[in-house]
C-alpha cells in the first residue's frame, strides 16, 4: 500500500515539471493564461502592461514621476490647476523663477525684507533686505540699531560712534568747526556762495575766468547792466553797462548806438549814431536840427541852397556887396557886387 502512494506522488511530480518545462499547460479561468506580453510588459488582468522603471508609475501605457508631474500628481489623472506645479506629489502655487513658495504666496526673497534670502527669514526693522540680504541702503553703515552715513553723521563720524563736538559738524568723515550762517562748506572749507567765484551758489559751480558771483550767480561786470563795475550797482533806465561803466548809448561817443562804437574827429553822438554838426544835414549844429528841402548845413548853420555862411549869417557871395565873390570882401563906396564882382 505504501509502495503504490509513493509511485501515484512520483508521477504526479513528473508530469508538473513535464508541464512546465515542454508543454504550455493552461489555466482556462486565468484571462492572461493564452496572452504573451512583449519583452517590458506583463499581463495584468488580461491585458499587457507597461513595466516602469522604480519612482516611476504606469499611467494609461506611460510611466510618469507622479511626485513631479502636474498631469498626475501623487496618482493617475490627478491634474494640478494651470498656476500650480506639483512638488512632492502635492500640486502647490507656480511662483515662476523669480519667485518663492513661502506658505501659500510667491513671494521675492531677494527684497522682501520678511522673507530675505529664505522663507520666515525676516530683516531687522533697521535693515532693508538687498540681494538676499539683510544690509543697510548703499552709502550707509549699520552702527548698533541704526543706519548711517559716516561722511555725514555728527553722532558716528567716520566710523561708528565717533561724535563730534557742539560746535563740530561731521564733513566727509571728519569733525570741523561749523560755518557761519549763509556758509558752505566745500571742500572742507566754509565759504560764502554769494561771492566765491570758485563755488558761486554752491560748491563746485565756478565762475568763468571773466566773471564774478554776485548775490550767487556768475555776472559779467564789464557787460551787466544789473551789476556794472562791481556787484549790485544797476544801471539807470535805458543805460547799458560798457567796460563796467553806465552809459547812454544814444549820447556817448565813446560808445555810440553800442558798446566800443566810438565816434572820431569832430562826431558827436545823436541817437545812437555819430555824426559832425557842422556839415550833417540831419543834425545841423545840434543833434536834431534836420535842414529842410533846398538847404545844406554849412559849419553848423541851415542855408538855402546856392548861398554860403559868412559870419554866421547865410550871403550870395554873386550879389552881396559885404562878401562879393567871397565872404568878408566888400565893395568899394559907390559899388555894387554884380556876378561875385565889384563894379
Amino acid at each position: 500500500m505504501l509502495y503504490r502512494s509513493l509511485r501515484w506522488i512520483r508521477i504526479g511530480l513528473w508530469s508538473l515539471l513535464f508541464c512546465g518545462l515542454f508543454v504550455h499547460c493552461s489555466n482556462e479561468n486565468d484571462p492572461c493564461s493564452k496572452i504573451t506580453c512583449p519583452q517590458g510588459s506583463t499581463c495584468n488582468n488580461g491585458e499587457c502592461i507597461r513595466q516602469c522603471d522604480n519612482g516611476l508609475t504606469n499611467c494609461g501605457g506611460t510611466c510618469f514621476d507622479i511626485k513631479t508631474s502636474v498631469f498626475h500628481c501623487g496618482a493617475c489623472n490627478q491634474r494640478c490647476p494651470f498656476d500650480h506645479t506639483c512638488k512632492d506629489s502635492k500640486c502647490v502655487l507656480d511662483c515662476g523663477n523669480a519667485q518663492t513658495l513661502c506658505g501659500t504666496t510667491c513671494i521675492d526673497i531677494r527684497i522682501n525684507p520678511q522673507h530675505c534670502g529664505a522663507c520666515d527669514k525676516a530683516c531687522p526693522s533697521h535693515l532693508q533686505c538687498i540681494r538676499s540680504t539683510c544690509s543697510c541702503q548703499e552709502g550707509t553703515n549699520e552702527c548698533g540699531t541704526d543706519c548711517v552715513n559716516l561722511q555725514d553723521d555728527s553722532k558716528h563720524c567716520g566710523s561708528c560712534n565717533n561724535a563730534c563736538k557742539n560746535e563740530e559738524v561731521c564733513y566727509k568723515g571728519q569733525c570741523l568747526a561749523k560755518c557761519e550762517v549763509r556758509q558752505l562748506r566745500c571742500n572742507g572749507t566754509c565759504i560764502d556762495p554769494q561771492t566765491n567765484k570758485a563755488h558761486c551758489g554752491e560748491c563746485l559751480l565756478a565762475c568763468a575766468s571773466f566773471e564774478s558771483c554776485c548775490g550767487g550767480g556768475c555776472v559779467n561786470l564789464q557787460s551787466d547792466a544789473r551789476n556794472c563795475g562791481e556787484c549790485g550797482k544797476v544801471c539807470k533806465e535805458g543805460e547799458s553797462c560798457c567796460g563796467g561803466t553806465c552809459v547812454d548809448l544814444n549820447e556817448s561817443k565813446e560808445h555810440c548806438g553800442k558798446c566800443s562804437s566810438r565816434c572820431i574827429g569832430e562826431e558827436v553822438c545823436c541817437t545812437g549814431t555819430c555824426a559832425e554838426l557842422a556839415k550833417d544835414d540831419k543834425n545841423c549844429g545840434t543833434c536834431g536840427t534836420d535842414c529842410s528841402s533846398g538847404k545844406s548845413c554849412q559849419r553848423g548853420v541851415c542855408c538855402d541852397l546856392g548861398t554860403t555862411l559868412c559870419s554866421n549869417t547865410c550871403v550870395d557871395l554873386k550879389s552881396d556887396d559885404q562878401h562879393c565873390g567871397e565872404c568878408n570882401k566888400p565893395c568899394p563906396q559907390g559899388q555894387s557886387c554884380k556876378s561875385s564882382t565889384c563894379q
